[in-house]
């Protein structure tokens, strides 16, 4: 998809930046243990705080902390009739899916009341919302 990060880009930028971070850290740091440049290492170290739990934290806020969103549909389980529905409809991730409406799903051609239900009982029971 052009235009989107992937989250685990995102994951894994931070946690490069973290290293780096780290490795800057413990040059700021003299053999004893003082520092040989505190306002460095405060700076590194706040960094390293905002890269290794603040972002993470944000994305998982962000993303409603479902990992499954960015997983194929087929991981839920689903019945093939609704599976096979979905995908010709070129619904194929669960992000994809939970950004549907019930009423574009009763939209979809041959998508039936029973298929409908299995999709949000199924989505409801792994997290994944499907609004009216």
């Amino acid at each position: 998809m052009k235009g989107y990060i992937k989250i685990s880009d995102i994951e894994k930028y931070c946690e490069d930046v973290v290293k780096t971070h780290q490795d800057l850290i413990k040059r700021a740091l003299r053999e004893d243990g003082t520092t040989a440049d505190v306002s460095a290492a405060a700076f590194f170290m706040q960094q390293e705080r905002i890269y290794k739990y603040e972002i993470p934290n944000m994305i998982k806020e962000l993303s409603g902390g479902n990992e499954l969103l960015n997983e194929h549909i087929n991981v839920l389980g689903l019945s093939n009739s609704s599976y096979n529905i979905l995908l010709k409809n070129n619904i194929t991730t669960v992000e994809e899916l939970s950004k549907m409406t019930i009423r574009d799903l009763k939209s979809i051609a041959g998508l039936g009341s029973k298929i409908l239900k299995e999709i949000l009982d199924v989505t409801k029971n792994v997290g994944v919302e499907i609004r009216p």
